[in-house]
């Protein structure tokens, strides 16, 4: 195997052809490792608190040599791909509760993130908020 690294014009893509060819060798996996073209995760995506009918984010950010291809996976049985590395759940709903995690992967490999739990919250209005309260007054002066 003849490969340049110091070459700055596409250098990257004749090592990367040679390990295409050479498919999962073991010389193909030590130099995709010690060039960082294997995904590696750079940033972890976060529990998520979201009231109902919200929009939450989650995020993560990866390494390795492009393209990096992102799928994100709810607790439920669905996946949800993105080529982002951001997953947004729009209009939440009490059944969007749960872990989320993400695969990145490219050609030389795959990693995993960690789960980041996304909780729904009830949203109150301020006036439905209000009207429990003036309840709760009466109740209390009656009971008195």
């Amino acid at each position: 195997l003849h490969y340049w690294v110091h070459n700055k014009r596409g250098g990257w893509k004749d090592i990367c052809s040679a390990l295409k060819k050479m498919k999962e060798g073991v010389l193909a996996s030590t130099i995709a490792e010690k060039h960082d073209l294997v995904p590696k995760v750079k940033k972890q995506p976060k529990d998520c608190n979201a009231s109902m009918g919200e929009t939450t984010k989650f995020e993560c950010e990866a390494t390795g040599y492009p393209p990096l291809k992102y799928k994100w996976f709810p607790w439920k049985p669905k996946e949800m791909s993105s080529e982002k590395k951001d997953l947004e759940v729009h209009n939440t709903k009490k059944q969007d509760e749960g872990q989320y995690y993400c695969v990145i992967s490219n050609d030389f490999g795959s990693v995993e993130t960690t789960h980041a739990k996304l909780e729904i919250g009830m949203q109150f209005q301020p006036s439905i908020l209000r009207n429990v309260l003036e309840e709760v007054h009466k109740d209390s002066k009656i009971a008195s």
